[in-house]
Parts: C-alpha cells; structure tokens; sequence
C-alpha cells in the first residue's frame, strides 16, 4: 500500500551529511534512510480521517428578509444540510387596457380609474395608449399602479391609431403568454394564466400605418389564445358595430352623457 509519508518527501541537503565523527548536538537526517520509523503507522484507513464540523448558516447571518425567511422549498430533505431556496411560481390574472389617449379620454379619466379600481389588487396590470402613437407602459401589480400613468396628457391628440395598438397587443399577448416575471423586492415569479383586455375608447381609427385587414387579422390571434377574455367600452353606442367588426367579444358603453 501506499504509503502517505511519500508526497512530503524532503530536499536532500548535502551538507546534512557530515563526515566528523565528533558528536554533535546538532540533530542530523540521514540521507540514506529508507525504512521507515515502525513506530507510526503509514497505511490510510477510515480511521484516518474525520468528519469536518459543519454549521448550517442562518438566514439572519446572511441577512435576507422576512420573505425569504419563511420558505419552504430546500433542495434535499435532510435539515443537516444547507438550504437552497427556489422561487416560488404564483399564478397570476393579467389586465391589458387598451385606452384610447384622446380629449374624451382626458374627460372619462374618473370613470375609467374606477374600472381599474375594480381590479384584484394583487394582480397585474399594463396599460398600452394609443393616440398619434402606440405606448406599452410597464407590466406591475394593480396595488403599486398610479393614476399618472393612466393616461399620457402631454400628448393628446384627435387621432387614434387603434389598427397600430392591435398589432401590438398581440405582441404582448404573446410575450405574457411565456414569461415568467420576477417579483420587484423579492424571490418569487409571476406566471400569468389568464389575460382580460378591456379596451376603453370611440373604437373607431384615425391616423393608423396598419390596414384594418392587418390589425383584424393581429387581434384573431389575440382570440384564439385560451383564458383570454375581451371587452370594449364606448363612448358612444355609435360605434358599437365598428367595435363588433374588429371581435371583441363584449361590448358595453358609458354610462354618462358627458362623454
């Protein structure tokens, strides 16, 4: 067997060897030693080695937060060992509204902040506006969405480019459709399971670069996707057969005169 003293072997100093036969306090290593001492063992056994003692680290040394702290996923049960936390998947309602940024939208802001309120708080939201242009504002939960971000009011405009805003929902349809998020101040993901797109405006097009043959086209794709829910609001029962034709499945008007 091998032996372990062989990986520390020494240098071999020639001037260890010295040929005065005068007794020397200086204690000496003979070069030509190969045996070895019978007094210590050279063979490995299990008794050889030892377990090195291991601390668990907690959660307070590593300083994570109250959330963190209370998970209940670990990679392997034995509690002896370190902890790895995954994150947890929560399913999650996503609200797409599809907001029309003109005058009667800046008129109707009251009502439409009250359908918004009506959402799950826990729930997430994106609001895309459509004027001159399209605007995707960022997915986040309806509890941390702010009125200012309802509407753009720097930049409202007679048109409403609705053939564009088509075309880009189903973009994010699609995108919301495979993403998993990651919770902003936390470890855990949002998976979306089911979309609702509540479109609010006139429901008529002015000013878009897509043909309504396009954008029909766009929001069929939109439909054939499961756990998708469509509405549109009015503001005027005008124009509901212009809303029908683009197949939003439900259709309603507001409530005030006003608008």
């Amino acid at each position: 067997m091998k032996r372990i003293f062989d990986i520390f072997k020494f240098d071999k100093n020639p001037d260890d060897s010295s040929k005065d036969d005068k007794p020397s306090t200086k204690r000496t290593r003979s070069v030509k030693e190969d045996k070895p001492n019978p007094a210590i063992s050279t063979d490995l056994t299990e008794s050889s080695f030892t377990e090195p003692n291991f601390t668990e680290p907690s959660f307070d040394e590593l300083n994570k937060d109250d959330a963190m702290k209370n998970k209940k996923s670990y990679w392997g049960g034995d509690r002896t060992r370190p902890s790895y936390i995954f994150p947890r998947v929560t399913k999650k309602k996503l609200t797409i509204v599809l907001l029309e940024n003109t005058k009667k939208s800046i008129e109707a802001k009251g009502i439409i902040l009250k359908i918004i309120h009506r959402l799950v708080s826990t729930d997430l939201i994106c609001v895309i506006t459509y004027g001159d242009n399209v605007k995707v504002n960022k997915v986040e939960k309806v509890s941390t969405f702010s009125d200012k971000k309802l509407l753009d009011e720097n930049n409202v405009t007679e048109n409403a480019c609705l053939y564009d805003a088509l075309k880009i929902l189903k973009k994010v349809v699609i995108i919301a459709d495979k993403k998993e998020l990651d919770e902003d101040f936390g470890i855990d993901k949002y998976k979306i399971d089911s979309i609702d797109v509540i479109g609010i405006g006139s429901g008529l097009d002015v000013g878009s670069k897509v043909k309504v043959e396009e954008a029909i086209e766009c929001f069929e794709d939109v439909l054939s996707k499961k756990d998708v829910d469509t509405k549109y609001f009015c503001f005027s029962e005008d124009t509901f057969k212009e809303v029908a034709s683009l197949g939003f499945r439900s259709i309603g008007a507001f409530p005030s005169k006003k608008v």
